[in-house]
């Protein structure tokens, strides 16, 4: 349904890497076309229960880590 959705979650590591991403001159703007369909799953999300949201966080959150998983053993194998 809202697969594509991503959401920060701030932590002390999430103010670390996002320091070194700074550094680097990684640009951190989200696209036209990002914003685009962030202002889409605002629409959607806004009718979604509270129990319905909670699901979808932990989903969407669940999923991060998934592809945090991907990106440490992509450059773990380079």
């Amino acid at each position: 349904m809202f697969v594509n959705l991503r959401v920060m979650v701030v932590s002390k590591i999430d103010v670390v890497s996002y320091r070194r991403v700074e550094r680097m001159n990684i640009p951190l703007e989200l696209s036209l076309e990002q914003e685009f369909n962030l202002k889409l799953y605002r629409e959607q999300i806004k009718g979604l229960s509270p129990e319905e949201s909670q699901e979808f966080l932990l989903e969407v959150l669940r999923q991060l880590m998934v592809k945090d998983n991907m990106i440490k053993h992509f450059l773990k194998r380079n």
